[in-house]
């Protein structure tokens, strides 16, 4: 009676493990993504078949905004069809690229046997989380601000500083927040390159449209340069992800002036740069500033304070509406002289003489070698605003992992690129906002960076 007794309850158990798959011939061991913050996100999948399982693929997609198709997919090095399935992939974001803190990363395990015929597990989510904090937030609205270190009063203030930007940049320009924007804030900006792939040195924020989020280092005795940082950041956020397309032509001086401009006044240092280049007839084209910023620190710091005379004489003498219209055609993917000219009137050169004629400068027109000359793409660096100096970039990872600018022609700001992988190994399937479509990817992300030291006024 014992022997049967057992026997019975052997049978009852896979008759409940059966019960327990929604699969057929197919019972799910493990179906997990472990998460390593900041560098990788391991698929793992364990399962057993009652027929071969002769491929196994794994499809996954972020809540990032996207273009196309939304779905990656990678296949786990080294499988051999087996009735035992046991396979990882490693997402490696060394190789891939930067994930935000807060990213959704959903995934699923598409398996076929000898029969042909195919399964689709059901989709998982996992969320990229970083663990070594105790993080608390608060919201206001459709802003939701992470914090860890500092008082309540700290966050508060920060996310007020947030809503404030927010509705100013709607007044300015007529954009609002479509989806919610989460912003993580941690006590340093050491801290925040530590919890960044490919941070520089330097790095105080970043900015990732795409995925409606931010990340910025501010610690509490730095409240007044936070404050800053949090609009301009958010503006970045908002207009990247108001003029997102797959054909997108928005200028960088568009992008930058508006960032600057939601913080308020031009700062003096900068103030004193812009008139000098002014009496000095040393300024920077309306087509060079929609190139990324020069490599020589003055001239990208000319840029930036150009960047923001450019959005107020356009803000000023034509209104929001206007600028409203602009970004509308710019995310509809029309060429900078297109957009131009059919909201304000004038093209880029026709811009550039009305806007020189608007703060006092020497008027001139240029060939068409100077024409030629001011499309090269320049290196992009540093560049100072309000006492924190703000790099424009493009971390995209080579062999030797250290970003590489891209051309900013490709989206509206900055962006890098990788390569979808359907093949073996760990390779970059693209980043945790990428696209498959038909084996290519269409990515992008802002990554504007700001220093902590302040300038001495």
């Amino acid at each position: 009676m014992k022997s049967a007794h057992i026997s019975l309850a052997g049978i009852a158990m896979v008759a409940a493990a059966a019960l327990a798959s929604p699969y057929p011939n197919v019972v799910v061991h493990t179906n997990e993504a472990r998460v390593e913050f900041p560098q990788s996100i391991t698929f793992q999948l364990e399962l057993s078949s009652e027929v071969t399982i002769r491929s196994v693929e794994l499809e996954f997609r972020t809540d990032a905004m996207t273009c196309g198709q939304s779905v990656s997919k990678a296949i786990p090095e080294n499988f051999v069809p087996t009735s035992e399935v046991d396979v990882e992939w490693e997402w490696n974001l060394r190789r891939a690229g930067v994930l935000p803190p807060g990213t959704v990363i959903w995934w699923r395990w598409v398996l076929e046997d000898a029969n042909g015929d195919i399964t689709e597990l059901d989709e998982q989510s996992v969320v990229f989380e970083d663990p070594n904090f105790t993080w608390q937030h608060i919201e206001d609205g459709n802003l939701v601000l992470f914090w860890y270190s500092g008082s309540k009063d700290f966050a508060q203030r920060l996310l007020d500083a947030g809503r404030q930007g927010v509705d100013q940049l709607e007044l300015m320009t007529g954009v609002q927040v479509e989806r919610p924007v989460q912003i993580y804030i941690y006590d340093s900006p050491e801290s925040m390159q530590a919890a960044t792939l490919f941070s520089p040195e330097w790095g105080g924020g970043l900015a990732f449209p795409r995925h409606s989020k931010v990340i910025i280092g501010i610690s509490p005795s730095e409240l007044s340069w936070g404050i800053g940082a949090v609009k301009h950041e958010l503006s970045h956020v908002l207009i990247g992800y108001y003029t997102f397309s797959c054909v997108n032509s928005t200028p960088i001086w568009v992008d930058e002036g508006l960032a600057m401009y939601s913080e308020g006044e031009l700062d003096p240092y900068s103030q004193d740069l812009l008139q000098s280049a002014i009496d000095q007839d040393n300024l920077l084209s309306t087509r060079e500033l929609g190139q990324i910023f020069s490599e020589s620190p003055d001239l990208a710091r000319l840029a930036y304070a150009e960047s923001y005379s450019l959005v107020s004489f356009l803000l000023e003498d034509f209104g929001s509406d206007a600028m409203l219209n602009v970004l509308t055609k710019f995310k509809q993917g029309a060429s900078v002289d297109r957009a131009l000219e059919s909201v304000y009137g004038f093209d880029r050169d026709g811009l550039d003489a009305a806007w020189r004629a608007w703060v006092g400068a020497q008027v001139h027109e240029m060939s068409a070698g100077e024409i030629a000359e001011a499309t090269v793409t320049i290196v992009p660096t540093l560049a100072p605003i309000t006492g924190p100096v703000l790099l424009t970039t493009t971390p995209s990872v080579p062999e030797e992992a250290k970003p590489t600018p891209t051309a900013p022609e490709a989206t509206a700001t900055l962006s890098y690129s990788s390569p979808a992988t359907s093949g073996s190994g760990s390779g970059s399937p693209g980043l945790a906002w990428i696209l498959i479509p038909a084996g290519i990817i269409v990515v992008g992300i802002i990554l504007f960076a700001y220093t902590r030291s302040r300038a001495s006024k």
